[in-house]
């Protein structure tokens, strides 16, 4: 990044300025002067760029009629160039026909769009001609829809929306907003678009006013607007023009060619059948097609598209240009079908043009039930005009996921207006193949439990996902995030298995709630947008989680200045809460079914025993006070749409406490009346505890109450060998209650995405890598001996038709961890267990035969099963704790003579052994006593610390001037390119002077800033930190390391987390020479994660946050550099998500370090800093440089601002500071 050189302007009214309704959910901008604006006219051109309280790096640089902009890091941010006519004081007829041509390179990444913009005066009036934008479709959510215009070759939605004192060109004022969106954008996220159009802005205007909209105020201006909300992009705007009547022929960058092949004597262009072969149709992309004779709709074939990688891989057929011509409107239609057992978008589209300056746009679309032909038309589609080669073809809309083979039959693409003969419905589907959607129960009129439940849903017949075998029994469900629902195999996953959904985060106070106003509090779901469209597109139910709860709500929710509100406003803030909630559920996602809501989360101390004590909610209301417990079931009952059922939810629900604290609470709701219909069981168990039966008798005395019961984040943590038969257990006890149980939840889809993962044992659910482990299929078998429920005739009028049939299990239970010792001195007791420590494969010696069976053990415990007595030789890492791949690296750093003696350590709780004895001779297995006279002696096993030279309080110290020129002993700087998630993706690797591929090096994944590259750092004259690690080595300031320069460019920096887990660190660390030892398995990357480091500058910053929050079991150093977290609306927010991804790994603080800095003028401190400010409150980071004693530390470098000139230099006095700790 280089230093910015805008002009800081504070103007009362602006030309224009970026509004709350083009980002709904933040307040309309107005100029203040913290803000960056720069206006003025060249050429005749006015213009305008404006940059919310100066945050972030943004560029515009003006010509007469072009101009070109960037920006990262940003709040709001604009720029724009267009004609100004507020001085003639005229409506907009007085100009004739008002045209903007424009050619534009624009590169949206996130939430921007591109517009003609701007205003009417008297009335005032705002309005946006948006043809193009990112991951966000302006308006949004809540705008009165006005029709359509189909206009040069694009048809738009005209719609209004209004702003209710808000700033204007006029100061604060009541103004309507009109719009025309294209209904397909001309844009893609994460692309450069080579865009070029013409608008006939009067045109648009007189659509306006045909659909009611007042056109009657003077125009004030026509521009070409860019804008961004919190994203990062750029636009090369090449050309504009402004002026009244057609483009002069200098002006039109496209000429219209003449169609010269007419229509069949039928009216149609051309038509496909397949009884004669695929003819000119063919694969796109990965896929395949070819002709079907099992499945058609009409004659006797269909074309089948298979092998499909990405949701555009479809079928395609080139159009003739002689006949096809844009600006010309046709019919196009086909009959088309899938069956992959859910509901499928099926999508027709168009390509013109190829590479780079190609452009996409959507014919029609259609929803398809699995195992039935639909028809998809569009009987008035104009070619839009954009230059090119035309191509036909049939694809799932972008980021569904869906990703089934398909079959395509009777395309018919014909004159305007014409419709196709087929009929949704008919046709021929093999259906020895198809699998049958069927809803498990409907009815009404029920009594008893069944009153409470919600058990619509789908499930296949016959099928064979998890939510098949158990749909006749209860709704199956999993936990999402955000995140991981853009992953397609995520997606595919999800659609086999379950029929209810959960957000893992994005659904909880903190998430959803934006600010209070009074008595109101406003609310937007747009955290859970992908889940729950996903959700909604795929027919999967989904569980809401939650209104009220201790934790994860914001503070200002309770509060007014300061102070807590009275009880009075709290309850209309609880009711506001809720009742907007459901509000946008309902117009944002009218076809979700959310079948259930945790109204109430964990309100009772860990172990039960009374309402807990730290809670806001008790802060308000006052100890012991629930009214808020019974006003939220009141307010949800009242709000919540008639299937949404709601639910009491904690977790040690086992317990017997915490048992009859949930029961009591449940009566007191049941005494106001019919406002609670369930207990959540959220069942967090371990192997070791608590017991089917002691879970089963919780179940029971819930059950006596009346009401359902839900397990709702069903996971065990594999702390002893029995973990697969506990599962089946609960299971067991699950389908014999299920009467009772409408629905079962698993709290994530796979053990690496578990909150549990690192804990007690980990590998908490029955999927791995979306695979099932070997006791699923017990779980599987549990349906040939257990009938599902029967519902008595009286309660309810239900018919259940399912299928339980499944293929034989697989019984096969394994053990990959040591037995529990009994409850006594634990240390002694594990001396006496092992015969020699670090023997697993029992030779009676110690080598790498035995690194080697611990790993092979882990990574494959069904083929590689250590016997009990090597589990407890293996166990030298956290002695106690069971195996893990620590136990291998713990291993080898033995026979290497960096480790003296087994175990290196022990588990907490038998670190410290207490004997009661006169004096001992303390060793590893045996006390003698030798006099009478008595003492207590406490031994500690603690783990060895670095001989590094720490200072504890670093200052900031520029690195020597020549460090950044070339010197004697230089390492290799080499360009690499993987194929990740994202597509193609380029990354520069240094390896030091002398690299040895035989020998282990540190690495450190150093990432550049926002409109940057992965060639940034080593390129430009004020980075080169490939020259300075050179000398660094040299010199002996820095020990030889790998260092890797990635790119987020084919995603958004905050998101990256995903492409470095899942594609760059395997694709690196399987070929360079890490401590991973070039095994990339998931255990391997966390043994290794010590010696491994990710940092990054600004946006880069931000993707390191990110890292840290979601990549902790891989990483275990961090360097995050002028840049703040963007997980969080308050520097609190943003701290403790931080602090909560460590409670979650189950780290301590001496195995994960933080070295973060800025400059005290860098534009990113008044972020950093407050962020900085709320992490040393919390415990879970110790502040200090010195690694020895503590894991965080900010830099903070005297007058420096936001560039790369400066940050290197933070990077030469932080790397020194990595890999000491835990190696």
């Amino acid at each position: 990044m280089r230093k910015g050189t805008f002009k800081k302007i504070v103007s009362a009214g602006i030309t224009a300025m970026m509004v709350a309704a083009s980002v709904p959910s933040v307040p309309a901008a107005v100029v203040h002067g913290a803000d960056q604006q720069t206006r003025g006219n060249i050429g005749g051109f006015d213009y305008e760029m404006w940059n919310q309280n100066g945050q972030g790096q943004v560029s515009m640089n003006p010509g007469a009629g072009s101009f070109t902009c960037s920006w990262s890091n940003i709040e709001n941010f604009l720029a724009r160039m267009g004609k100004n006519y507020d001085s003639q004081k005229k409506n907009y007829k007085s100009f004739g026909n008002i045209v903007l041509t424009y050619d534009v390179e624009y590169t949206p990444r996130g939430n921007s769009y591109m517009c003609v913009y701007g205003w009417t005066r008297n009335p005032l009036m705002e309005y946006y001609i948006v043809e193009g934008w990112g991951d966000w479709r302006p308006p949004g959510n809540g705008a009165e829809n006005k029709g359509t215009v189909t206009l040069n070759g694009n048809t738009y939605d005209i719609a209004k929306t209004m702003r209710y004192n808000q700033p204007s060109l006029d100061g604060t004022a009541t103004f309507p907003q009109y719009w025309s969106i294209r209904q397909t954008s001309g844009s893609r996220n994460n692309t450069t678009n080579y865009m070029q159009g013409t608008i006939d802005v009067s045109k648009h205007f007189d659509a306006w006013s045909q659909k009611g909209l007042d056109m009657s105020g003077t125009l004030y201006e026509v521009s070409l607007n860019i804008e961004g909300y919190r994203s990062n992009g750029s636009a090369n705007v090449k050309k504009i023009t402004v002026g009244s009547g057609s483009p002069s022929p200098s002006e039109t960058t496209t000429t219209t060619p003449t169609q010269t092949v007419k229509a069949d004597g039928d009216g149609n262009y051309f038509t496909s059948t397949f009884e004669s072969g695929a003819g000119d149709w063919s694969g796109r992309g990965s896929a395949s097609v070819d002709t079907d004779s099992s499945n058609y709709y009409d004659g006797s074939k269909s074309l089948l598209v298979s092998g499909r990688e990405s949701e555009w891989n479809g079928c395609a057929i080139p159009l003739d240009p002689s006949a096809f011509v844009p600006g010309n409107t046709y019919s196009f239609s086909a009959a088309v079908m899938q069956k992959s057992g859910s509901a499928v978008t099926m999508q027709m589209s168009l390509q013109q043009g190829d590479g780079n300056s190609a452009s996409y746009t959507k014919i029609a679309d259609c929803d398809t039930k699995s195992g039935e032909w639909t028809k998809i038309e569009n009987t008035e589609f104009t070619i839009p005009d954009n230059s090119g080669d035309l191509i036909l073809y049939i694809e799932t809309p972008e980021s569904s996921g869906d990703l089934c083979n398909f079959y395509v039959d009777a395309v018919q693409v014909s004159e305007k207006g014409k419709k196709s003969a087929v009929v949704t419905g008919q046709g021929k589907v093999d259906t020895t193949s198809a699998p049958d959607d069927t809803p498990k129960t409907t009815g009404k009129n029920y009594k008893g439990v069944r009153a409470h439940q919600n058990l619509t849903y789908n499930y296949e017949k016959g099928g064979n996902g998890f939510k098949d075998y158990m749909g006749p029994y209860f709704r199956l469900g999993t936990s999402v995030s955000g995140y991981e629902i853009g992953n397609s195999q995520a997606q595919q996953f999800i659609k086999k298995n379950y029929n209810s959904i959960t957000c893992e985060n994005e659904m909880k106070p903190d998430s959803i709630v934006k600010g209070v106003n009074g008595d109101e509090v406003q609310i937007s779901l747009q955290s859970a947008n992908s889940i729950l469209k996903f959700a909604e597109q795929n027919g999967i139910g989904v569980r809401g989680h939650t209104f009220v709860w201790y934790s994860q709500t914001p503070e200002f929710l309770f509060k007014d200045n300061g102070s807590y509100v009275s009880k009075d406003r709290m309850n209309k803030r609880l009711e506001s809460m809720i009742k907007n909630t459901f509000s946008q559920l309902k117009s944002n996602y009218p076809k979700l079914q959310v079948h259930s809501y945790d109204v109430c989360n964990e309100l009772f101390e860990n172990d039960g025993g009374g309402m807990r004590n730290w809670s806001k909610w008790k802060d308000v209301y006052g100890a012991g006070n629930y009214d808020f417990v019974i006003n939220a079931f009141k307010y949800a009952r009242k709000y919540a749409p008639s299937e949404t059922k709601l639910y009491l939810n904690d977790y040690n629900e086992y317990m017997s406490k915490k048992t009859n604290d949930l029961v009591n609470m449940a009566k007191n709701v049941m005494k106001e009346g019919d406002y609670i219909d369930g207990i959540g069981m959220q069942a967090h168990l371990a192997a070791s505890y608590p017991s089917a039966s002691e879970f089963e008798t919780a179940v029971k005395q819930f059950e006596s109450l009346g009401l359902d019961v839900q397990v709702t984040e069903l996971d065990i943590t594999r702390n002893q060998s029995n973990q697969g038969e506990l599962y089946t257990q609960i299971f067991e006890v699950c389908m014999r209650h299920a009467k009772n149980i409408s629905t079962v939840t698993l709290w994530g889809t796979t053990d690496e995405r578990s909150w549990r993962k690192s804990e007690n044992g980990g590998s908490p659910l029955p999927f791995s890598n979306y695979q099932p482990k070997s006791f699923y299929n017990d779980i599987i078998a549990l349906t040939k001996k257990i009938d599902p429920p029967n519902y008595d005739d009286e309660e309810e009028e239900v018919v259940t038709t399912t299928a339980t049939t499944t293929a034989p299990p697989v019984n096969v239970t394994t053990t990959t961890t040591a037995p529990p010792a009994p409850a006594k001195d634990l240390k002694e007791v594990l001396n006496e267990k092992v015969s020699v420590w670090g023997d697993s494969n029992k030779d009676s010696g110690v080598d790498m035969g035995d690194v080697v069976l611990i790993m092979q053990s882990l990574a494959n415990p069904d083929k590689y099963k250590m016997s009990e007595q090597g589990l407890f030789n293996a166990d030298v890492s956290e002695a106690g704790n069971g195996i893990t791949a620590q136990d291998a690296l713990i291993l080898q750093r033995y026979l290497l003579g960096l480790i003296k003696s087994l175990p290196a350590s022990y588990a907490d709780n038998i670190k410290t052994v207490t004997t009661e004895a006169t004096t001992t001779k303390a060793t590893t297995t045996s006390t003698t006593t030798t006099t009478t006279t008595k003492a207590t002696t406490t031994t500690t096993t603690t783990a060895p610390k670095s001989n590094f030279n720490y200072n504890g309080n670093v200052q900031f110290k520029e690195a020597p001037g020549n460090y950044f020129n070339g010197c004697q002993q230089r390492g290799k700087v080499t360009k690499e390119s993987y194929n990740g998630i994202n597509g193609y993706n380029n990354c520069n690797v240094y390896t030091p002077y002398n690299y040895d591929p035989n020998k282990k090096y540190n690495i450190f994944y150093l990432m550049h800033g926002g409109s940057e590259n992965e060639n940034t750092l080593i390129s430009q004259n004020d980075t080169m930190i490939q020259n300075m690690l050179d000398n660094m080595i040299m010199n002996g300031e820095l020990e030889p390391l790998i260092v890797v320069f990635p790119t987020f460019n084919k995603t958004e920096a905050g998101k990256f987390y995903s492409e470095f887990r899942q594609s760059l660190v395997p694709f690196i660390e399987g070929k360079y020479s890490t401590y991973a030892n070039k095994d990339t398995s998931a255990e391997s990357l966390k043994a290794s994660r010590m010696h491994r480091a990710y940092g990054g500058f600004s946006m880069g910053s931000v993707s390191t946050w990110a890292v840290f929050e979601n990549c902790l079991d891989i990483v275990g150093y961090f360097m995050p550099l002028s840049g703040d977290h963007w997980n969080g609306n308050s520097a609190y927010d943003k701290a403790k998500s931080l602090a909560n991804a460590v409670d979650k790994s189950g780290y301590k603080t001496n195995e994960y370090f933080i070295f973060a800095s800025t400059g005290s003028e860098d534009i990113a401190y008044p972020n950093v800093n407050p962020q900085v400010e709320e992490m040393k409150k919390m415990s879970q980071f110790v502040f200090t440089s010195d690694f020895s004693k503590g894991n965080f530390y900010f830099m903070v470098a005297p007058g420096k601002t936001h560039w790369w000139g400066y940050v290197r230099h933070y990077v030469y006095d932080s790397l020194p500071y990595f890999f000491h700790e835990g190696q």
